[in-house]
């Protein structure tokens, strides 16, 4: 903007100068109009999340809120509001009283067009907010996206052995001494690792999505003594809550617990109750496809 201004003032293009300060001025009301209105636009924002949260968990199940918290289109949409209107301050900041052509400075005419810009990005992110919103509150893209979550963690999931599960006698157990909670997720790298320099198998005993407690026996070890507490640190997660990461099972849970709220006296809602199972036989039927057993996992050597 300083350059600019040297510019025309060096060409002695004071008319030029002149019209560029009076696009800024009026500017100037348009950025201050934004930057009193836009934190009520980001209550109204936030107030729209909240109701929808509210509505999604009392219909629906309350597992489906983490549907709208890792909504993406909500978090670009508050950080895009947020940006806004702390640009809104900085530019209101770079105005000067100064609007002689030959006396004036500097002209926020790059940052007037920044926030212009800002402001249009944040009514269309408003419009694709409130149409994402309005959507995951209906009952068809709630189970649709826990059935493809589900299918994303199949999809991750290693498959199992076709030989024999025989790891021989059991030696010792690792009990859990953390938090009580469940069972989120398990570190598999490490524990291949640890087994390995150990020169023993390791068993993760309770399943993932299981809630355990200090004292519950976690790991059970064949052929020798225990790693070292230091290699097995880390090697299991235990959160408040399930999550789909790697609890295959958890999709199935919301489906569930959907069916039956819809074909509870309070809802009636058979209709629901169907496409939750509709969801479920279709995930059945590609794991009905895929071989049982133990996991087992080795390291590169294939030990």
């Amino acid at each position: 903007d300083d350059a600019i201004v040297r510019l025309f003032q060096r060409e002695e293009a004071y008319d030029e100068l002149g019209d560029l300060i009076g696009f800024s001025q009026d500017t100037k009301a348009v950025v201050t109009a934004v930057s009193s209105a836009m934190m009520t636009f980001i209550g109204v924002v936030f107030s729209i999340s909240l109701v929808a949260v509210q509505m999604a968990s009392g219909q629906l199940t309350p597992r489906v809120v983490r549907i709208f918290v890792r909504s993406r289109i909500s978090k670009l949409t508050m950080t895009v509001f947020l940006a806004t209107f702390l640009v809104s301050l900085l530019v209101l900041s770079s105005y000067e009283s100064e609007t002689d052509p030959r006396r004036v400075v500097s002209v926020p005419l790059v940052q007037s067009l920044l926030m212009l810009v800002l402001v249009g990005t944040s009514l269309l992110l408003f419009v694709v907010y409130v149409s994402s919103t309005l959507r995951l509150m209906q009952v068809g893209p709630v189970v649709d996206r826990i059935a493809r979550d589900s299918f994303r963690v199949l999809g991750r999931m290693p498959r199992g052995p076709q030989g024999d599960d025989e790891v021989g006698p059991e030696t010792a157990r690792v009990v859990y001494e953390g938090r009580a909670g469940v069972l989120r997720d398990v570190n598999t790298a490490r524990l291949v690792r640890a087994a390995r320099r150990q020169g023993v198998v390791l068993r993760v005993i309770p399943r993932i999505g299981d809630f355990v407690v200090p004292g519950t026996p976690m790991l059970a070890v064949h052929g020798g003594a225990v790693p070292p507490r230091l290699r097995l640190r880390y090697a299991v997660s235990v959160s408040v809550e399930r999550t789909l990461h790697q609890d295959l099972a958890f999709g199935l849970r919301q489906l569930a617990d959907i069916a039956l709220r819809a074909l509870s006296t309070s809802v009636n809602d058979p209709t629901t109750a169907v496409q939750c199972l509709d969801r479920i036989v279709q995930f059945l039927a590609v794991v009905a496809h895929l071989p049982l057993g133990t996991v087992h996992h080795q390291d590169r050597a294939g030990r």
